[in-house]
């Protein structure tokens, strides 16, 4: 019940977003999927997509409920759990 009072808080916080900056939103997204280990920056990652920093950092957590840094930090830690679980490498061998 909580979860879905949730979304619809989420959803009605997405009416004030236009449809035009949600999609660059996700395009931002795919970005920071795709290459996890890149260092760019807020700004320049807003700029690829064709928003100002400003939109870009709330619309992406009011969308995604978290910020673009919490967002990829999850991402690489996601990775850094899989790369140890799956190795058979002493963990101080792969730093």
């Amino acid at each position: 019940m909580l979860q879905l009072e949730q979304f619809e808080v989420r959803e009605r916080k997405l009416q004030f977003i236009k449809e035009y900056d949600v999609e660059k939103i996700h395009q931002a997204k795919l970005i920071v999927d795709t290459d996890i280990s890149s260092s760019v920056s807020l700004i320049e990652l807003a700029h690829m997509v064709g928003l100002n920093d400003f939109k870009l950092k709330k619309g992406f957590k009011e969308i995604y409920g978290t910020t673009v840094y919490n967002y990829l930090y999850e991402l690489r830690m996601q990775e850094a759990k899989k790369r140890l679980l799956n190795s058979s490498q002493p963990y101080y061998l792969m730093i």
